[in-house]
């Protein structure tokens, strides 16, 4: 193999490698979570349709990011936006129980929709 041919291949394993790193921010920001957290006090003056509005958006974020990082693990940022995701998650759900509401379940693969007063 002669000088020019280890240059070009190193010129191409340059480009891949900077390809990469370059569009890894773009699918990290597509990942993020878009879902606002409201505190306590902001969640018991939502209507009982947006609470649970709410609850099934937080379902959904969640199952999607577990999806998302089965196979690629979590970056410290991720992981903290993640705990946030399952506090907000109880704290609706919280308020869904005391206000008598029926929440949505979202286990095993399945989703029971049957939003309804107890």
């Amino acid at each position: 193999m002669n000088h020019r041919s280890i240059f070009l291949a190193m010129a191409l394993i340059l480009t891949v490698l900077a390809t990469l790193n370059a569009s890894a921010p773009l699918v990290q920001a597509a990942f993020e979570s878009q879902i606002e957290i409201l505190d306590r006090g902001a969640i018991d003056k939502l209507a009982d349709q947006d609470l649970l509005d709410s609850y099934i958006n937080v379902l959904v974020e969640l199952k999607a990011v577990e999806a998302f990082h089965r196979t690629s693990g979590f970056k410290p940022q991720e992981y903290e936006n993640y705990k946030n995701l399952l506090r907000y998650k109880i704290l609706l759900l919280e308020e869904i129980d005391e206000r008598k509401l029926k929440a949505p379940r979202l286990d095993h693969d399945e989703m029971s929709l049957n939003i309804q007063k107890r």
